[in-house]
């Protein structure tokens, strides 16, 4: 696929849009196998003539994938149901070579290749071409190089070690926050939860539905150096399990798409110096929610560009209003009643951009961006003025 692109010089930059068409490859195969795309588009795209099949390619990404308001749809695009359009943006990449061309040949070649995989997890079955969300990063992270993986620290983490390195830190935590509740409610000494099993056994069901949405639901977990996002998958998993217990106990009414959705948006997040493996992570966490959802009821995936984002995070502050309350900002082009102002709007803005969609989503994520960059220009002086 890198070797058979035309219109972008860079092998770097071929790399990277490489790894996108494959994640909105993947994504799209993994909803027409779960009757979410109810009609093959990827077979009706490989058999479009040579000379157009790229414009009907990415008339389908960026004209019914991108959109809620959709015009002059084929026949087989229609009845789509919106998503998410953030994976189905115009990247940096493709605005900057609008004239790029994949091979017809080669794209017909990777959808046949998807189309010998199950997407439904028959491991189970005794088949072993089963692709879900954790086996998607175990790909990513074999296909580096040596060089690449030497260089990135790039390692594969087995399934068992993320899912108890999950368990081992969430489960304390909760543990400890939901006996303040207890002690609080007067609950005695002998009645507080020693595991995370007696949270469903000692306590009450206005507890427990008091413990979930004050405790469970407030985590924030984040990986700092997250790869393609092994260890954020168990911990929406650990997450998830205590969800589907309090549901079964009827603490909680809530469907399991809406509690995956409420994971992700609200719990999960990553940082990681590869842009490459950031994308994965991403796509990995959408298709655990998509995994939930039903045909009749599709809803579109929160936006979680901002929860998993690339970045070194060795290199800079890591709690900017920490920084404000101990140093003196007022030497800098913004002062501190300017950063703090821009980080309430940031926040402001991040709770609407995380359930916008369409053209509402665009606009915020600009909104957000420019604050960013007002922001970075004045921790990135400090910075290096710390340096010097």
């Amino acid at each position: 696929l890198v070797n058979n692109i035309s219109g972008i010089t860079s092998e770097e930059e071929r790399k990277r849009y490489s790894q996108t068409l494959m994640n909105r490859l993947i994504f799209v195969k993994f909803l027409i196998t779960k009757n979410i795309i109810q009609t093959d588009v990827l077979e009706y795209i490989s058999k479009q003539p040579k000379d157009s099949l790229n414009e009907k390619l990415n008339k389908f990404f960026f004209q019914v994938m991108n959109k809620e308001e959709r015009l002059n749809l084929d026949d087989e695009f229609k009845g789509i149901p919106y998503l998410n359009g953030s994976l189905f943006r115009q990247t940096e990449i493709e605005e900057k070579h609008p004239n790029l061309q994949v091979e017809a040949q080669i794209l017909r070649k990777i959808i046949n290749f998807l189309d010998s995989f199950d997407f439904e997890g028959s491991e189970d079955k005794g088949q072993n071409n089963a692709l879900d969300p954790e086996i998607l990063g175990y790909i990513f992270e074999r296909a580096m190089n040596d060089a690449e993986r030497k260089k990135s620290g790039a390692y594969y983490t087995p399934r068992e070690i993320t899912e108890f390195l999950a368990e081992e830190n969430i489960h304390p935590l909760i543990i400890e926050r939901a006996n303040k509740i207890l002690k609080e409610r007067n609950y005695k000494e002998e009645e507080l939860l020693e595991d995370i099993d007696d949270l469903f056994t000692k306590v009450n069901t206005p507890t427990l539905q008091n413990i979930m949405i004050n405790v469970v639901a407030e985590i924030n977990i984040c990986d700092n150096a997250c790869g393609s996002g092994a260890f954020l998958l168990s911990a929406a998993d650990v997450l998830f399990d205590l969800w589907e217990r309090a549901i079964g106990q009827g603490a909680i009414k809530k469907s399991r798409s809406d509690v995956r959705k409420l994971i992700i948006r609200d719990n999960l997040y990553g940082i990681d110096i590869n842009p490459n493996a950031v994308e994965i992570a991403k796509l990995r966490m959408w298709l655990w929610i998509a995994d939930t959802y039903d045909p009749k009821t599709v809803e579109p995936l929160p936006n979680i560009d901002y929860n998993i984002i690339s970045g070194n995070s060795l290199l800079g502050y890591g709690d900017v209003e920490k920084l404000l309350e101990e140093s003196d900002l007022s030497d800098y082009e913004l002062t501190k009643n300017a950063v703090k102002d821009n980080l309430d709007m940031r926040n402001r803005l991040l709770e609407e951009y995380k359930a916008a969609k369409g053209s509402e989503a665009r606009k915020l994520s600009e909104r957000i961006d420019e604050i960013d960059e007002n922001l970075n220009t004045l921790l990135n002086n400090k910075m290096q003025s710390n340096l010097n």
